[in-house]
C-alpha cells in the first residue's frame, strides 16, 4: 500500500514538472513571437536626394532606371507601402519631409 502511495506522489510530482515546464515552452514561444513581430522589416523605400539637372537624371538612369520623383507629401501617403523601384526627391522636398516627420 505504501508503495503504491509513493508511486501515485511521484507520478503526480512528474505530472506537475511537466506541466510547468509546458507552461514554461509556451511562454517562451510567446516571447519568440513576439520579438519576431518586432523585429519584421518595414516596408523598404529607397530615396536618393537628385538634382533637377539633366546630369543627374542620366547617371541615375544607367545606374537605377527612369527617375521618378516624388514630392514629400507622396512620400507621407504611401506610408507603411513598399516601392518596387527608388525614387528620386529632390533637396527641397526632402527638408520638407524632414521637418513635417519631427
Amino acid at each position: 500500500m505504501q508503495r503504491v502511495l509513493l508511486a501515485l506522489a511521484a507520478s503526480a510530482l512528474l505530472a506537475g514538472a511537466a506541466h510547468a515546464a509546458d507552461q514554461q515552452q509556451a511562454r517562451s514561444a510567446d516571447k519568440a513571437a513576439t520579438n519576431a513581430q518586432a523585429r519584421a522589416p518595414a516596408a523598404k523605400k529607397v530615396l536618393y536626394i537628385c538634382s533637377e539637372e539633366e546630369r543627374s537624371w542620366r547617371m541615375f538612369s544607367r545606374d537605377l532606371g527612369t527617375p521618378d520623383f516624388v514630392t514629400a507629401e507622396q512620400v507621407r501617403a504611401d506610408a507603411g507601402k513598399a516601392w518596387s523601384a527608388p525614387k528620386c526627391i529632390t533637396e527641397t522636398e526632402m527638408k520638407r519631409l524632414n521637418i513635417a516627420s519631427r
